[in-house]
């Protein structure tokens, strides 16, 4: 980790990182609920990414999306 940047030497795409993925993250022993991928990039042979917590705007914006989808 370096500030909010995530960097890996291996190859990650968006899919791994999907809203699905990330509903609950370890990070160094401590659980972290509702993160979101910000970006993802690749520099200098590594991949970087961010990832943070959802706002509660957005949790309300994906559970309406959700309810939506089962009308």
């Amino acid at each position: 980790m370096n500030g909010n940047n995530y960097i890996t030497d291996d190859v990650v795409n968006m899919e791994l990182l999907s809203d699905d993925n990330l509903t609950t993250v370890n990070i160094g022993g401590v659980d972290y609920a509702d993160m979101i991928c910000t970006n993802i990039w690749q520099e200098d042979g590594h991949t970087r990414f961010i990832i943070r917590e959802m706002t509660e705007m957005e949790k309300m914006k994906r559970c309406i999306i959700e309810m939506s989808s089962l009308l």
